[in-house]
């Protein structure tokens, strides 16, 4: 394995592998510094996953280690810069989940934008189905401690992903008082891992309760436009089969005679 070109990738200096964790993350001063910095050296090794798959899962699972020994405390390691005094805990309410509202469906016509709208934010429902699972591997399990490289790569990844989507569904979940509003807000953290590393117990089982509520939320909201889209491609294809008709009326009016000859015939013998 090419070490040397890793370190190209991540900028490092010449040296033995794998560097010190401080090394490998540039020396960060705080928690939040270091996994702003793991990032931005995650994101510079995605370009070569293709060629070099093996260096990059390298370089990702040191990073994801460096992570996690920084944020760590006390620390493993000496570090060039001391940590930050350790903050208290963000306290969370536990919801009562609620039932959810009756649905009403009006026709794909009826909504913003017509159908347009529809299938552009049922793709927006479709890849946030597909991340907030992602993200329920961590938030979803309150025992996962989320000390592994494995557990911290998932975890970063899917946020990231999560993050740009979350305005794309405003008013169904996410927000304030709404389902996965406390993993939403977990989520636009800069801090996340290490936020996510100081809660309770308590905490973890309520963070993991509010990711199923959103996780229904939005699944809810992906049947709804499906159902909506739905009805519009029947409402159309009705509508198409009538014009059809008339078209095929108006080329072929020849084909009209028999219809009209079944029907005098039929008159005529009810008059007879």
């Amino acid at each position: 394995m090419d070490h040397a070109l890793l370190r190209s990738w991540l900028e490092l200096p010449a040296g033995e592998w794998p560097p010190e964790p401080h090394v490998l993350l540039g020396n960060p001063a705080d928690p939040a510094d270091a996994e702003t910095r793991a990032l931005d050296r995650m994101d510079r090794l995605r370009p070569y996953q293709l060629l070099h798959p093996e260096l990059v899962t390298e370089g990702m699972t040191r990073l994801a280690q460096a992570l996690i020994a920084f944020s760590e405390a006390p620390p493993r390691y000496e570090f060039v810069e001391p940590l930050q005094p350790a903050r208290p805990p963000a306290t969370f309410e536990v919801v009562e989940e609620l039932p959810p509202p009756a649905e009403v469906l009006p026709l794909a016509e009826d909504l913003p934008a017509g159908r347009r709208w529809v299938y552009a934010r049922l793709a927006v429902v479709r890849r946030l189905i597909r991340a907030w699972d992602r993200v329920g591997v961590v938030f979803g399990d309150p025992d996962d401690p989320a000390d592994t490289p494995v557990r911290v790569m998932v975890l970063l990844e899917a946020v990231r992903t999560v993050r740009p989507l979350l305005p794309g569904v405003k008013g169904v979940m996410g927000g304030v008082g709404e389902p996965g509003g406390v993993c939403a807000a977990l989520v636009r953290q800069p801090l996340i891992l290490d936020t996510f590393r100081r809660f309770l117990p308590d905490q973890r089982v309520a963070l993991a309760a509010d990711w199923r509520r959103g996780r229904d939320a939005v699944r809810r909201e992906y049947a709804w436009l499906r159902r909506v889209s739905a009805q519009g491609r029947a409402h159309r294809a009705g509508r198409r089969g009538v014009r059809a008709a008339w078209r095929w009326a108006l080329h072929t009016p020849e084909l009209l005679l028999v219809p009209l000859l079944l029907i005098l015939l039929v008159v005529r013998l009810r008059g007879n």
